[in-house]
Order: C-alpha cells, then sequence, then structure tokens
C-alpha cells in the first residue's frame, strides 16, 4: 500500500483545514502589512495585535513572511514563519516545522532580535522534544535561555517563550529520569507562570512536579 494512498484521509483533513483557514489577500490586510512593514515595529506583541486574526491563516501568513523578506524586514519575517512553523507542528509535520522556526531563527539573527531568536529557539526545542531528537531540543533550549540572559527586563511575550525552553527541559530531563533536574525547571517555569498571572501554566506544572515525584515513590 503506498504512503499516499495510506495517508489519504489525513492528507485530505489537512488540506481540508488550510482551505477553511485561508482567506482572500483583502485591502484590509494589505494596508495592515503595508504599515507593518513601513513601520518595522521589533517586538511580538505589536506585530500580535495586527496579524493574531490570520495566524492560522498560512496563505496570508506566507503573503506576509515574502514581503517582509523583500523589504528586508526580518523581524516580520521571523514572525509569520514561526507561526507557520507551529501551524505545522499541531498537524505533527515536525521536519516542515522544524525547517521554518530554523528560517525564523535565521531572520531574527539578521535583524539581531533576542525576543524573537529566543521565541525560535523556544520553539525549535518544543518540536525536537516531540521527535525525540533529545541533544537538539536541550541545545536549543539552553541556548533560548542564554539569549535572555541579556535581558534585563524581559516583557511578557519573552517570559512566555523562556516558560516554554524551561518546561521543555523539565520534560527532557524527565525522559530521562533525572527528576531531581526536572523538577527544578518546572519550578523555575511556576515562578514565570505566577509572574504571568497563568494559573493554568502553574497547574500544568505542578502536575508534571506530582508526576516526577510519584515516579521517585514520593
Amino acid at each position: 500500500m503506498s504512503f499516499l494512498y495510506k495517508n489519504f484521509p489525513f492528507l485530505l483533513a489537512v488540506a481540508f483545514c488550510i482551505n477553511l483557514n485561508s482567506q482572500a489577500i483583502t485591502r484590509e490586510f494589505k494596508e495592515g502589512i503595508d504599515s507593518l512593514v513601513h513601520n518595522t515595529p521589533q517586538d511580538y506583541q505589536a506585530l500580535q495585535q495586527v496579524l493574531a486574526p490570520y495566524e492560522k491563516d498560512t496563505a496570508l501568513l506566507r503573503y506576509f513572511a515574502n514581503i517582509s523578506s523583500a523589504r528586508k524586514y526580518f523581524t516580520g519575517r521571523s514572525y509569520a514563519l514561526n507561526k507557520l512553523g507551529a501551524f505545522y507542528r499541531d498537524f505533527s509535520y515536525y521536519n516542515k516545522s522544524i525547517q521554518l522556526h530554523q528560517q525564523a531563527l535565521e531572520a531574527a539573527e539578521k535583524d539581531r532580535n533576542i525576543e524573537f531568536q529566543i521565541y525560535s529557539l523556544a520553539m525549535l526545542s518544543s518540536v525536537y522534544r516531540r521527535t525525540e531528537a533529545i541533544p537538539s531540543a536541550m541545545e536549543s533550549a539552553l541556548k533560548s535561555l542564554e539569549f535572555a540572559e541579556y535581558l534585563e527586563n524581559p516583557n511578557d511575550d519573552t517570559k512566555r517563550n523562556i516558560h516554554v525552553a524551561l518546561n521543555s527541559i523539565g520534560h527532557i530531563y524527565r525522559n530521562l529520569d533525572q527528576f531531581d533536574l526536572a523538577i527544578e525547571n518546572f519550578r523555575k517555569s511556576i515562578k514565570l507562570e505566577e509572574e504571568l498571572g497563568n494559573i493554568r501554566g502553574v497547574a500544568i506544572n505542578y502536575k508534571d512536579i506530582g508526576e516526577c515525584l510519584e515516579a521517585m515513590g514520593e
């Protein structure tokens, strides 16, 4: 049985979802993109305010990525590629997701944008962990935290990405049965989640700590 035939229902579902989410490139969207490319904001929140309604639309994200690249607005390109990477990750297209997050990292490096380098590396670590590429997952997460040390007062978006990196490291240590180190990183993640007021994130980390303690017989 061929790969295409065996996976046809899944591929059809993905194609349907992409088509369903894909909107026409409207005048309003183009005007928003023109404004972003002209003003070149360098922080995630400024981009998210304009593009949040379109973050699941692969066609519009690719349009923005291409326009940003042509205008040498690499932070905008990094934003779009990371959103695309997250989209493909959620459909378990991990190789494609990794490729997009790596391109997002390269774009962030061109703009020397530390916030987006942290973002891209945290996303890479998350995908690598799902593919059980443990060394790559750990390396990406540690690099993300290393960049975070350059920021005296990280904004909330960067704190969220630091949380992703810490949580990823915690799960890596947990999978390696190094439960003390896992708990240490989950506790660091709890501190960040409390600062952000994310009660759900706090609860998830406590669950992870509880499962580590259970594995240790405690």
